[in-house]
């Protein structure tokens, strides 16, 4: 499963649990997309996931993650 991929999975699943949200359409672009997902991740209610929302939700934040990159303190400049 690629990025988009899981990120399509997350919103789905998150949108479906809850009556409210059900009318809600997945914006085409990926920035609006990360922005709608956030916003669900956001305002879910502390309750039990399911487990393969919990390994897709890894996986799609390790990713986004690792693609932000590490900074390296040793290149960085004292204040």
């Amino acid at each position: 499963m690629i990025q988009k991929e899981r990120r399509i999975f997350l919103i789905r699943s998150l949108l479906s649990e809850r009556a409210e949200y059900r009318n809600i359409e997945i914006p085409s672009e990926a920035a609006e997309q990360k922005q709608l997902l956030r916003a669900l991740m956001n305002v879910r209610p502390p309750i039990p996931a399911d487990p393969v929302f919990l390994k897709v939700q890894d996986e799609y934040l390790q990713a986004e993650t690792a693609a932000k990159g590490m900074t390296d303190p040793d290149n960085l400049t004292p204040a």
